[in-house]
């Protein structure tokens, strides 16, 4: 996997000026682009093991995981 899992991992440690430049780089990456077009809603945590690879963040990984939505209403879809 290379230069795209290190520039994720000095995302994980560079401050939020150096942040956007490796997101840019991160944008030029055709796997990125394809995985990013292709997104569906839920699909994120199947990829749990290889999230673990790139970040040892308890909040990101428990966010992966799963994040569980508490509602006031019951949610009506339009």
């Amino acid at each position: 996997m290379g230069k795209p899992l290190q520039t994720i991992q000095a995302a994980d440690t560079t401050g939020p000026k150096d942040r956007q430049h490796i997101i840019e780089q991160l944008r030029e990456i055709p796997y990125l682009q394809t995985s990013c077009s292709n997104f569906r809603a839920g699909s994120i945590a199947t990829k749990f093991t290889a999230w673990t690879d790139i970040t040892n963040d308890k909040e990101i990984l428990s966010d992966v995981s799963g994040v569980k939505v508490e509602c006031t209403e019951t949610p009506v879809q339009h």
